[in-house]
């Protein structure tokens, strides 16, 4: 995760464009992978941008994506301009929960991440509170859940906008 930060004495929107740009200058490098990284905006101050390790709870089965089958890894994935939950992902969320609230995870704070293609604008947190809710439902505490809205800042493909929609 790269955390742009900044002064108090600087506007809020610098912190984000710092990540970004650290961001786009490790992509043009072949330093880091597009989705590789996740961005963010820190609550320490400096002029700067930060690292920090970020652990994933990945899908190792399940749905996969239409237009790119075989070449992404599983995921939750929607359709185009819309936030609902389809029967596959329901599946895989019910996992999710039964993980999250397992004993050895049940203290884990966890941070919900939601992602669109470029053209969709408001997408992104729409997804990820369908995914907070049903993970909600199924019994993993709220209070443990952030959101992110990830917009169109990592995607998984460059040339098709479908797998980009997680």
């Amino acid at each position: 995760r790269l955390e742009g930060l900044r002064e108090e004495d600087e506007p809020s929107r610098v912190a984000e464009a710092r990540a970004v740009s650290v961001y786009r200058w490790l992509l043009e490098r072949g330093l880091a992978e597009p989705g590789g990284l996740r961005l963010g905006t820190g609550t320490r101050r400096g002029r700067c941008v930060s690292f920090r390790p970020l652990s994933e709870l990945g899908v190792i089965s399940g749905p996969a994506h239409t237009e790119l089958s075989g070449q992404l890894p599983p995921g939750l994935f929607f359709e185009s301009a819309q936030a609902m939950l389809t029967a596959a992902t329901v599946a895989v969320i019910e996992e999710m929960g039964r993980w999250l609230q397992s004993e050895d995870h049940d203290s884990v704070l966890i941070t919900v991440e939601g992602h669109s293609d470029r053209f969709e604008k408001d997408m992104s947190l729409g997804r990820a509170r369908a995914v907070r809710d049903a993970l909600a439902f199924r019994g993993v505490c709220t209070k443990r859940m952030r959101l992110q809205a990830c917009r169109s800042w990592h995607p998984l493909s460059r040339t098709s906008s479908g797998p980009n929609r997680r």
